[in-house]
């Protein structure tokens, strides 16, 4: 202790830019902290110098040590607003009403409408509660470098759905003793992984369990962990669908647990607190996360143009505030017409300037390919298909029309069990 402290007062900030050792060590002590305990440490040094900036100006950008791997390329141009797009309606979330209260989240859920509820219940609502009100003050900016760091985000060894499951498995485990924005990113993490079993399952040639089993076999990952994975996102995806990305941002460090353990009703009650209580994200915010998730998907492994032609449930939600036409070009643009919130993807009609066709396969779209593989809307999994071509197939390497339908429709009710039911790991 004695010689830090020496080193500290015979040293300026210069020698430790300048030394790659005590740098080093200066960054790894920062990553320990949370995301509160750095803005204190930033509060308590900005009280001591007047001569500093204000706080709102502080921009602190951590690196990470040049000893990691090589920044993927973004191969999309940078997020931006359609030049001339109206503003969206008040139901779009434009414009940010007060909340309709002033009560503290003890207040809220110690009132006579949560009385039939357990005390460990209550107190985790709100623990939850306290977390979106603290998520309430941060900005949409914090989030700008969420997959900046190619140390969170490892290069897939290879371009295949597998890969890409082990590099998202990998990069949760990395983030999650990480800071708020990267606790955003596990988020988001969890919407990926279930965005790839949609790809795997969308064309019907894999079943769920039949999917998780195929993942784990060629990846270092058991199915009954990728199972836990699968169902502990059922109320992200909820928040997603229901309420828009923008609210993933803003639900606060170290709950994520918390979340996944959630029931429906929980769930909705902490959303007619956020209602009363919090501000809701304008409709440019909800754009901006839409944003960050597809260039996480893209870190990931993806491209722009696969994601655009996606039909995954993600890549639907994400469609609402995103213009898919300009994705497929490379461009991340904000969509002219937002969705409405608080209804379903999978429930709206999606038509107007950016009407899109759902990529339901069908048996046009698969006669196109060679037979003996059959091409999803995303990619052409050789090593899958003719597994499974006899059981779902016509034996000329395309699914026949009612084959098709009756196993989307399979697919689309184990979904929607999953998103209600969890799955203990451990047990």
């Amino acid at each position: 202790m004695d010689s830090l402290i020496h080193y500290l007062e015979t040293s300026s900030p210069e020698d430790i830019i300048k030394s790659d050792v005590f740098l080093s060590a200066f960054r790894h002590f920062f990553y320990r902290a949370r995301g509160e305990q750095r803005r204190q440490l930033v509060q308590l040094l900005s009280q001591d110098q007047p001569q500093s900036p204000p706080q709102s100006d502080l921009k602190i950008h951590f690196e990470y040590p040049s000893t990691s791997l090589p920044t993927p390329p973004t191969p999309f141009s940078p997020p931006h607003s359609p030049p001339h797009s109206q503003p969206a309606s008040p139901q779009h979330g434009t414009e940010i009403p007060t909340p309709t209260s002033s009560l503290s989240p003890e207040e809220y859920f110690k009132s006579k409408k949560f009385e039939a509820l357990s005390p460990k219940r209550v107190n985790s609502l709100i623990k939850a509660a306290k977390k979106l009100k603290d998520a309430d003050k941060t900005s949409i900016a914090d989030f700008d470098n969420l997959w900046s760091s190619s140390e969170q985000v490892p290069q897939p060894p290879s371009d295949s759905v597998f890969s890409r499951v082990d590099s998202m498995f990998n990069t949760s485990l990395n983030i999650q003793e990480q800071h708020a924005v990267l606790d955003c990113a596990s988020r988001f993490i969890s919407l990926f992984i279930r965005h790839e079993v949609d790809v795997l399952t969308l064309n019907g040639s894999l079943k769920l369990h039949a999917a998780f089993d195929r993942i784990a076999k060629e990846t270092q990952w058991t199915s009954k962990q990728f199972k836990r994975a699968y169902y502990e996102a059922k109320n992200f995806v909820s928040i997603l669908e229901l309420d828009g990305p923008g609210y993933l941002l803003r639900i606060g460090s170290d709950v994520n647990w918390l979340w996944k353990k959630f029931c429906n009703k929980d769930v909705e009650h902490l959303r007619q607190f956020r209602e009363a209580q919090c501000t809701f994200p304008k409709a440019d915010d909800q754009f901006h996360a839409a944003s960050l998730c597809i260039q996480g998907l893209i870190a990931h492994g993806w491209t722009s143009a696969n994601l655009a032609k996606s039909d995954s449930n993600l890549m639907r939600s994400l469609g609402l505030y995103v213009d898919l036409e300009q994705l497929s070009e490379g461009n991340i643009v904000q969509r002219e017409d937002p969705g409405p919130r608080g209804k379903r993807s999978a429930d709206i009609n999606d038509d107007g300037p950016n009407k899109r066709q759902r990529r339901n396969v069908s048996t046009v779209d698969l006669n196109e390919a060679p037979t003996g593989q059959v091409e999803s809307p995303d990619r052409v999994y050789h090593d899958i298909q003719p597994q499974h071509q006899s059981a779902v197939g016509d034996g000329d390497g395309s699914l026949s029309q009612n084959d098709n339908t009756r196993s989307r429709r399979v697919a689309c009710r184990v979904f929607q069990l999953g998103c209600y039911v969890g799955i203990d790991a451990s047990k």
